[in-house]
């Protein structure tokens, strides 16, 4: 039992001598003044994890055995080194499965050049909130452009340490963020927006005022629906949210897509749209049906 507790004290060390090897790389991060050295520390970043892991978890290993020895509890030792083979492997899996595909804008376009589609929503929407709506859509969403042989990228929060998983994070400078993400939206082959009524969004949305054949709407809250309605009503004519619902078969409901069950995609072409839905929980098989259904009309999705 004894070996048991040690096993656990030592996990809890080696959790903090982790998060102690991130917070260097995590100041930097916050206090990086141009992308280069932002995306330099990331990069550098996860070497260290790596080869920190690797070394961490030997020396565990190697410790736990000289405990068993030393205490004469061998029989203890195949529980404790199974426990933290299931460490290294649930870490090495969460490392491998992260977003760990990060570029500038320069970088991403040189080497995908118009093979992408571009995803904008707020930073608020992202995992690393209170809300796990929108990282779920992304997720699926990105496996589901990924599947027709194209690339996803979203814009990056440049201060944050890690990129949440689904869309490459291109990183950009605060300061010159909306000729960026105005090539990087005339550059793509489709680009999905996940309406917010923050003033960034609202601008992106206006933006793309001129592209609107190729950019496909995603409601997740109809009150902020309705403000982007007002915001952007002189460059463009968003139908009302119940004309949206209408068209649906499945008639769904603004408390159902405000409660996050569903989020309403549209695709506009002159004073004419086309609706669909995605469910917050479906699959990406199911998304990729969506999409078909809409591409099938010959409208915005004609290009994925």
């Amino acid at each position: 039992m004894i070996d048991y507790f040690i096993t656990i004290i030592i996990f809890v060390i080696l959790e903090g001598i982790m998060y102690l090897i991130d917070l260097p790389f995590i100041n930097r991060i916050k206090n990086s003044d141009s992308v280069e050295s932002s995306l330099k520390t990331r990069k550098n970043l996860k070497v260290t994890r790596i080869v920190s892991t690797i070394l961490l978890i030997t020396l565990l290993c190697v410790g736990i055995i000289y405990i068993c020895v030393e205490n004469n509890t061998m029989e203890s030792l195949g529980t404790c080194l199974g426990l933290i083979i299931a460490y290294a492997i649930t870490k090495g899996y969460k490392m491998l499965t992260g977003n760990i595909q990060t570029y500038s804008k320069e970088r991403y376009l040189n080497i995908f050049k118009s093979n992408f589609v571009f995803y904008l929503r707020s930073f608020e929407s992202d995992f690393y909130t209170t809300s796990n709506k929108a990282f779920g859509l992304e997720s699926q969403l990105a496996k589901a452009i990924k599947k027709r042989g194209l690339e996803i990228a979203a814009i990056g929060m440049t201060k944050e340490l890690d990129a949440p998983v689904g869309a490459s994070r291109v990183y950009v400078s605060d300061k010159t963020w909306k000729a960026d993400v105005a090539e990087m939206m005339q550059n793509a082959k489709m680009i999905f927006i996940l309406m917010s009524d923050r003033e960034s969004c609202i601008w992106e949305i206006s933006n793309g005022a001129g592209m609107l054949n190729k950019i496909c709407f995603i409601i997740d809250n109809t009150d902020k629906y309705d403000n982007i309605r007002k915001s952007t009503s002189g460059t463009i004519h968003f139908p009302e949210i119940d004309d949206l619902l209408a068209q649906l078969d499945n008639k769904i409901t603004k408390e159902v897509i405000n409660d996050g069950m569903s989020h309403v995609g549209f695709v506009m072409s002159g004073n004419e749209f086309d609706v669909f839905d995605f469910c917050a929980t479906d699959k990406p098989a199911k998304i990729n049906k969506k999409i078909d259904e809409v591409k099938q009309k010959g409208r915005a999705f004609a290009n994925i």
